[in-house]
C-alpha cells in the first residue's frame, strides 16, 4: 500500500437477539410463525458502538450497553470516509431523521438506523432478516391485533449507561488522589463568590454545568483539578491609554459624540486605575458597542476597541453587564470576524479567551439559546464553534494559536459533548496536518485537546486521527508534562 493510498476501517453490526432466545422457542406457539429472535442491531466503526432509540443517536464503546456482548457480529466491510466526515453527517442526522421523537418500534427503529449508516459507510445493506422482521410480525394475526397498541408506543430497548450518550474516560490517578472539594448551590447574584473559591493548589477548578439541579442545601461535586499545564490562559498585555488614544485619533469626524469620547476615557481610567465599575457611565459600553457595528472602521480602531474589552471582562462586573443587555452586538460581531483582518480576528479571539475566565462568561459564549441575525436562526455555540473551527484550519499559526488557546479555556469548563467532538475534531485536524507548527500552538491544541478529553468520544477520536503526543515532547518542558499526561489518558482508554 503507498502512502497516498487511504486506510480503511472495519465496520461492523452488532446484532442482539431481545429475547434472548425466547422467540426462537416460543414464537411459533404465540404467533404462527418461527422467529429465532427479536433484533436490536447497532454500528461499530471508529471503535465506538452507534445505535438508535427513544433516546435519539447513542454511542458507547463496543459491547458497552446493558445487552453486553452481542449474539452475532456481521463484517459489513470497510470505509474510507474519515473521522469528522462521518462525525458531522451523524450530527445531521441526530437532530432531524434519527431524533428521539422520531422512533418507532416497526416502522423507524435501531435497524432503521443501522441500514442507513451502513450504507453511507459502506454501500451495503444489513441483512434482509434483520429489516424485514417488522413485517413479518405485523403479518400474523396476534401482529395485527396489537399494532393499534404499538403504534402509539415509543420505546428504547437500550437505554445509556450514563445520563449522556458518551461515556466518561477513565481518569489517571493523579487526578484522583484530591481532596474530594465540594461547592454548594449558588444563585446567579453568588456566582463571583463562587467562581473565586475554585481554586486548588493554585489551579483553577472547574465551575458546575448549568443544566445540574439541586436543593438549596446539596452537595455539588467539583470537577478534578487539571495540572497546572491546562489552566486558562488570560490576555493582560493591552494597554487602556494607548487603546483610547489609538481609537479617538483614528476615528472618522463625527463619529462619536463628545459625552460618548468622554465615557471612553471613563473606561481607560477605570481599567487603569481599577476603580468601580459604577464610575463608567452606561453609554461608556454603549459607544464601545456603536463602534463594532460601524462598517468600513480601520482596522487598527477595531483592534483597539477590542483589546479594551479584553482587559474589561477579566472583571466579572463587567461580564455580568454584558450578560444584563439581550443586545446581540458583541456575537453578531463575532459571526462576522471572517469578513475583518487578521489582526482583528486574534484581537476578538483574545477578548472571548478572557471572557471563558467566569462560569457565566463560558456559558454564555456556547448558549444554546436561539436568536434572530440577518433573518435567520443561530444560537451563541454555533457561532463560537464556527469561529475557532476558522482559525484552527485557517494556515495562519498565529491565529491558530489564539483559537486553540481558546479552546483550551472552553475546556476548563463542562464542555457538552457535541461542542467537545466539533472542537476536537478541528484541533486534531490542525496539529496532525499541519507542518512545523510553532510551540505554543501545539501546546494550546494539545492542552485543549487533554481537556476535552473528559469525552471519551474525543479521546477515541485521538487514536483514530493517529495522534502521537510523543512526537511533540520534545519542545519544550511544558510539553514534555503535557504529552505525559495525555499518553497516560489515551493508553487508559
Amino acid at each position: 500500500m503507498s502512502a497516498d493510498e487511504p486506510v480503511g476501517r472495519e465496520v461492523k453490526l452488532y446484532v442482539y437477539d431481545l429475547t434472548k432466545g425466547v422467540a426462537r422457542s416460543m414464537s411459533q406457539a404465540f404467533l404462527g410463525k418461527q422467529l429465532d429472535g427479536i433484533w436490536h442491531t447497532s454500528i461499530v466503526v471508529f471503535a465506538r458502538e452507534y445505535f438508535f432509540g427513544g433516546g435519539g443517536i447513542e454511542t458507547c464503546r463496543p459491547g458497552g450497553t446493558i445487552l453486553g456482548n452481542p449474539d452475532n457480529v456481521v463484517e459489513l466491510g470497510d470505509t474510507f470516509l474519515d473521522y469528522p466526515l462521518f462525525y458531522e453527517y451523524i450530527s445531521n442526522l441526530r437532530e432531524d431523521m434519527f431524533s428521539g421523537e422520531k422512533y418507532h418500534l416497526f416502522d423507524h427503529n435501531c435497524n432503521t438506523f443501522s441500514n442507513e449508516i451502513a450504507q453511507f459507510l459502506t454501500g451495503n445493506e444489513i441483512p434482509e432478516y434483520i429489516t424485514s422482521l417488522p413485517q413479518e410480525v405485523l403479518d400474523t394475526p396476534l401482529g395485527a391485533l396489537i399494532k393499534p397498541l404499538l403504534d402509539s408506543m415509543t420505546s428504547n430497548p437500550v437505554p445509556p449507561r450514563t445520563n449522556s450518550y458518551l461515556e466518561p474516560i477513565p481518569q489517571p490517578s493523579y487526578l484522583q488522589d484530591d481532596v474530594p472539594s465540594q461547592a454548594s448551590a449558588a444563585a446567579p447574584d453568588d456566582q463571583a463568590k463562587v467562581d473565586d473559591q475554585r481554586q486548588v493548589n493554585g489551579t483553577e477548578v472547574n465551575g458546575v454545568g448549568a443544566d445540574i439541579k439541586a436543593s438549596d442545601d446539596a452537595e455539588i461535586p467539583v470537577k478534578p483539578k487539571l495540572p497546572v499545564v491546562s489552566k486558562k490562559h488570560m490576555f493582560t498585555d493591552a494597554k487602556p491609554g494607548e487603546c483610547v488614544q489609538c481609537i479617538l485619533g483614528n476615528l472618522p469626524e463625527g463619529m462619536l459624540t463628545e459625552e460618548e469620547k468622554m465615557s471612553l476615557e471613563a473606561l481607560r481610567k477605570y481599567l487603569d486605575e481599577d476603580m468601580d465599575l459604577t464610575g463608567i457611565p452606561n453609554n461608556g459600553f454603549l459607544a464601545v458597542g456603536k463602534l463594532l457595528q460601524t462598517m468600513e472602521l480601520p482596522p487598527c480602531v477595531l483592534v483597539a476597541v477590542l483589546d479594551l474589552l479584553q482587559l474589561a471582562f477579566l472583571n466579572l462586573d463587567v461580564v455580568r453587564f454584558m450578560l444584563s443587555n439581550d443586545d446581540p452586538v458583541m456575537m453578531t460581531f463575532v459571526n462576522d470576524l471572517n469578513n475583518k483582518t487578521i489582526d482583528v480576528q486574534v484581537a476578538a479571539i483574545k477578548m472571548l479567551c478572557n471572557v471563558c475566565k467566569w462560569g457565566q462568561g463560558y456559558t454564555w459564549l456556547v448558549s444554546e439559546q436561539e436568536w434572530t441575525l440577518n433573518g435567520a436562526t443561530t444560537r451563541n455555540c454555533t457561532i463560537t464553534c464556527s469561529l475557532i473551527t476558522s482559525a484552527l484550519l485557517c494556515q495562519n499559526m498565529q491565529l491558530m494559536e489564539v483559537a486553540a488557546t481558546l479552546v483550551n479555556n472552553m475546556a476548563q469548563h463542562e464542555v457538552s459533548e457535541d461542542i467537545a467532538i466539533e472542537l476536537g475534531s478541528a484541533m486534531l485536524q490542525c496539529i496532525t496536518t499541519v507542518a512545523d507548527i510553532a510551540e505554543g500552538t501545539a501546546f494550546f491544541c494539545l492542552g485543549g485537546l487533554y481537556g476535552l478529553m473528559q469525552h471519551g468520544e474525543v479521546t477515541c477520536l485521538a487514536s483514530v486521527m493517529g495522534l502521537d503526543p510523543q512526537k511533540y515532547a520534545s519542545r519544550s518542558q511544558r510539553l514534555e508534562i503535557l504529552c505525559g499526561d495525555m499518553l497516560s489518558v489515551m493508553n487508559e482508554n
